[in-house]
């Protein structure tokens, strides 16, 4: 069984959904599985795909400008 849902209010989306699939011009351009919805940056990612930017999105956190050293490379 399957249901349609259309929704701007994320914590909906997020609380009722198995699967999303992200439209963008009447065609689907990404689908996230329940384990890509309890991501953190799933919010970015739905972002991405649906401004026709793919689903890459990176782990910096927002005001960390892309020159500035990721804190975590010295863990990895």
């Amino acid at each position: 069984m399957a249901v349609v849902m259309a929704s701007s209010d994320m914590p909906e989306i997020l609380g009722l959904s198995h699967r999303a699939l992200v439209m963008r011009g009447g065609r689907v351009v990404g689908e996230l599985d329940r384990d890509e919805l309890s991501r953190p940056d799933v919010q970015a990612t739905i972002f991405h795909l649906a401004a026709g930017l793919g689903a890459g999105t990176d782990d910096r956190a927002p005001d960390q400008s892309p020159t500035d050293p990721d804190p975590e490379d010295s863990l990895r």
